[in-house]
């Protein structure tokens, strides 16, 4: 896995991923660990992390919230303002296509969301800059050739029973199809996505 994850709750860190197991120490709010592996015990995902330099360690999944890779999409990029150690602020610029990490999530009671950005310079953004979910671009790939394919075998379907596809009837019947493929690649995608992600966490 090797992200990085910040710790939402102050949280324990286990020797192994059982909450009876021996504890070797204690993260607080705000700090950033390394996030190694995920791991399922009982119902209960943990976090197999690295702490005091080299040694590792499980937390709780639901304690951490773990880096998401993001991609600008706005067309004229953005800007935050990033909090130096001396307490100045430095104002960070960023351009259509740049990636970045969010940090914390975005809650319904807030229009922004932390960020890191060049591996060293966080703030907060503000949601109304246009970002895309860039973990996800492969998922997204998946999505239109699973859609494209359904509608060309629409089309091959419509030929094949001699319905014209320029006719009311044929345009009908590619609307309902279009309509139907949204959802079912949708899901499909969904499916594929969940059953990779529960593969992850039971090797």
């Amino acid at each position: 896995m090797n992200k990085k994850a910040t710790i939402i709750k102050r949280t324990n860190i286990h020797q192994t991923f059982y909450e009876r197991s021996p504890v070797l120490g204690t993260f607080e709010v705000d700090e950033h660990v390394k996030v190694i592996n995920e791991k399922l015990r009982e119902g209960i995902v943990w976090y197999e992390v690295n702490y005091s330099g080299k040694q590792q360690g499980y937390i709780k999944k639901e304690d951490a919230f773990v880096w998401k890779s993001i991609k600008i999409e706005s067309e004229e990029g953005g800007s935050f303002r990033h909090e130096k150690k001396d307490g100045s602020f430095e104002k960070i610029d960023f351009y259509k296509g740049e990636k970045m990490f969010i940090t914390l999530p975005y809650t319904s009671s807030a229009n922004r969301v932390r960020v890191m950005y060049d591996g060293n310079k966080e703030g907060m953004l503000y949601t109304t800059v246009k970002f895309s979910d860039a973990e996800d671009a492969w998922f997204e790939v998946l999505y239109w050739i699973t859609f494209i394919g359904l509608i060309l075998f629409a089309i091959v379907k419509m030929l094949e029973a001699d319905v014209l596809i320029v006719s009311g009837l044929g345009i009908l019947l590619l609307a309902v199809v279009a309509a139907v493929g949204t959802i079912i690649t949708g899901i499909l995608v969904f499916v594929i996505k969940e059953i990779f992600r529960q593969i992850k966490i039971r090797l």
